[in-house]
């Protein structure tokens, strides 16, 4: 217990406390394929006497290379009022996002125009400024995965605070997944995380500095307390292969 780092958060309460656990190995491979892990007796001012945390692994083939991965985890929660919580996590659709980069030594076209004040970018609009956007595809979380860009544009333009239009209606924004979660008590939900990244102005796609406007009351939307440019979206009755229907609309501000 006093060496431990297992940190378990209840009822609002930090601790740490002590475990144990066991560890499963392929005989033949020597791969791990699951990871065991319980608690000591909680605190009661954790609000729980005990949890279990259980990893299953898989290898999982990625461009020509293979890779061991968690495929499937579940959190066990014994309540101190006998309640027994149980979530569970299936991770698939595995992806690989690669990507390239240029060193340069001199000052191309590029950065001659940034530093002439050409080609501003959309990060430099002024903050505050409202709007609103939609996915222009449905989104199928059965398939998709954190990582995944989705396709919107927006529903509204960009205008200063003088009404002057500086991003029209209609232009496109690409986003992307962050994190989707599904949540079956007390009533089955799903949570999809999502981060603006780019806006095209000209034809030309700008980097988009924007968070989820918290005033907003067209869509189910939430701060991420992690990221604050980043939304959570919550869709209600999410049951099976849910699809999130593309049209739905979520409120941002330009940020600085």
């Amino acid at each position: 217990m006093q060496s431990s780092h297992y940190i378990y958060t209840g009822a609002g309460n930090r601790v740490t406390t002590g475990y144990y656990g066991d560890i499963l190995v392929d005989p033949k491979t020597a791969d791990p394929i699951r990871l065991a892990v319980q608690t000591e007796a909680l605190p009661a001012e954790t609000g729980s006497c005990e949890a279990s945390t259980t990893l299953d692994y898989s290898r999982v083939r990625l461009n020509g290379a293979e890779f061991l991965l968690p495929n499937r985890g579940q959190l066990e929660i014994l309540d101190a009022n006998g309640v027994e919580l149980k979530n569970s996590t299936a991770y698939s659709g595995c992806h690989e996002f690669p990507g390239e980069s240029t060193l340069r030594f001199d000052a191309g076209p590029e950065a001659a125009a940034a530093a002439s004040g050409k080609g501003a970018a959309a990060d430099e609009l002024p903050e505050g400024l409202p709007f609103t956007i939609a996915p222009t595809n449905n989104i199928d979380v059965s398939a998709a995965a954190a990582g995944d860009k989705i396709g919107a544009k927006l529903t509204t333009a960009i205008r200063d605070t003088k009404g002057r239009i500086l991003v029209p209606k209609g232009a496109a924004v690409n986003a992307r997944i962050v994190q989707i979660r599904r949540f079956y008590v007390p009533e089955p939900s799903l949570t999809l995380v999502l981060k603006l990244e780019t806006v095209d102005i000209a034809g030309t796609p700008r980097t988009l500095a924007a968070a989820p406007d918290s005033r907003a009351k067209a869509f189910n939307v939430m701060l991420d307390n992690q990221d604050p440019r980043a939304a959570v979206l919550v869709f209600w009755d999410a049951r099976g292969n849910f699809v999130a229907t593309g049209g739905f609309e979520s409120e941002w501000l330009t940020v600085r």
